[in-house]
C-alpha cells in the first residue's frame, strides 16, 4: 500500500472555501482505480494548515493518478492559494490488521 500525505498552508480565511471547492475532486479521487481513501483535513490547532492524506493499493496506482488529470486540476485549485510549499510524504506500508467496532 502506498501512502501519501500532503501539508501545507493557505490564508486561514481562504481554507473552509477551498475545501468545499475541493469536495467534487476529492469524490472524484475516492473513484480512482486503486484508490484506498482520501481525505483532507484542516488542523484543529493551526488555522492555515490543511492536510491531504490519500491511500493506493499499489505504486502503480498511486502513479497513474500522480500523473492523471485529476490530479493536475486540483493542483490548479491548491497551488495558488498556498501561502508556503507543500511538504510531500510518500510512504509505503503493510496493513497489519483492520480493526471495526
Amino acid at each position: 500500500m502506498i501512502i501519501a500525505i500532503i501539508d501545507f498552508e493557505v490564508l486561514p480565511e481562504s481554507r473552509l472555501c477551498l475545501l468545499t471547492a475541493l469536495q467534487p475532486l476529492l469524490a472524484e479521487a475516492r473513484n480512482f482505480g486503486g484508490n484506498l481513501g482520501y481525505r483532507a483535513f484542516m488542523d484543529s490547532e493551526n488555522n492555515a494548515h490543511i492536510g491531504i492524506m490519500h491511500e493506493w493499493e499499489t505504486l502503480e496506482h498511486f502513479r497513474a493518478y500522480a500523473s492523471s488529470d485529476l490530479f493536475s486540476r486540483m493542483g490548479q485549485i491548491l497551488r495558488p492559494a498556498m501561502t508556503v510549499p507543500p511538504v510531500s510524504r510518500r510512504l509505503q506500508s503493510e496493513n497489519l490488521e483492520e480493526v471495526r467496532g
